[in-house]
């Protein structure tokens, strides 16, 4: 009879993959419990399809928060964001480690521009990602690429990850890894809402590649038309002119291609192709006298 030894702490859709294609190859009777995290911020947190296929594979499953009555001799934690024992503790993140230690990595590697994405398994440390590297896998992108499409791929970097180290570290009595340098770290911050509105004085291609990145499962990037707050769903950059005293007119329109505005940045112009108002959950006409701007100046003038 094969003995129940990982234990699994599961947040969002990265995780749900991974749990999939682990009971796909190695049974559910190798997991002696899984804890399931909650996102209100998402669109869907994956919770109830985690609850929903451990229920079908007779795992026991817990909420965030309830005591766990089982042991495992080896743990992995996915998608997590709360503190845990790091006793046996293999920790998966969106990143190439040591860059981008900390919250929300694929969503600022995506803004960023970074050539490829990827995933490390790392023991589990004291003071947040700075553990030793188990493994690393990644995969080369291009542009522009939506953030839906990103979370797609890396699930299949996570699922694959999880696998292989399953295989490499399961009965370990030591599970050892590789120092990170930790003088090439950086480090990636938490989102709160302030930063999901739009800067205009950045260049058309950062603001493109921040629509995609901060689109659904997140709330989706904003910004104030003539004080209505809007969702721009998306975006492209399109060709340059020149714009006399172009710094005093970022964020104003200056054309419009079949009532779609055309805006300009601090480099280059913008198409948003989709934008919905949020009062009213609407896609509706922008007039062309129209200057985008953020929360905080809208504040800063009242």
């Amino acid at each position: 009879m094969t003995i129940k030894v990982a234990g699994f702490y599961l947040l969002g859709r990265k995780a749900y993959q991974s749990l999939v294609k682990f009971i796909t190859e190695f049974g559910s009777e190798c997991i002696s419990y899984v804890v399931i995290g909650k996102d209100i911020g998402v669109d869907n947190d994956y919770s109830l399809e985690l609850m929903d296929i451990c229920s079908k594979n007779n795992i026991k499953a817990y909420l965030r928060g309830e005591k766990v009555a089982l042991e495992a001799s080896i743990k992995f934690s996915i998608g997590w964001r709360w503190m845990l024992e790091k006793e046996k503790l293999i920790v998966f993140h969106d990143s190439l480690l040591p860059k981008y230690r900390g919250f929300s990595p694929l969503v600022n590697m995506l803004i960023e521009g970074e050539p490829k994405i990827g995933v490390t398994a790392l023991i589990a440390s004291s003071k947040y990602d700075e553990g030793d590297i188990l493994n690393q896998l990644s995969e080369d992108i291009t542009y522009p690429i939506k953030i839906d499409a990103a979370i797609e791929l890396v699930s299949g970097l996570y699922a694959e990850l999880l696998c292989g180290t399953y295989r490499d570290y399961v009965g370990a009595s030591n599970i050892k890894g590789i120092p990170q340098e930790h003088n090439e770290a950086t480090y990636s911050l938490w989102r709160g809402k302030e930063d999901y509105y739009i800067d205009w004085t950045e260049s058309s291609s950062r603001i493109e590649r921040t629509v995609n990145a901060l689109g659904s499962p997140y709330e989706g990037a904003r910004t104030l038309a003539n004080n209505d707050e809007v969702i721009i769903l998306d975006a492209e950059s399109v060709n340059d002119v020149f714009v006399e005293n172009r710094s005093f007119n970022v964020g104003k329109i200056i054309f419009m291609d079949d009532n779609i505005p055309i805006v300009i940045c601090g480099q280059g112009l913008i198409k948003l192709n989709k934008v919905v108002f949020i009062n009213d959950n609407k896609i509706k006409s922008i007039g062309f006298r129209t200057k985008f701007g953020t929360r905080q100046n809208e504040n800063s003038k009242s």
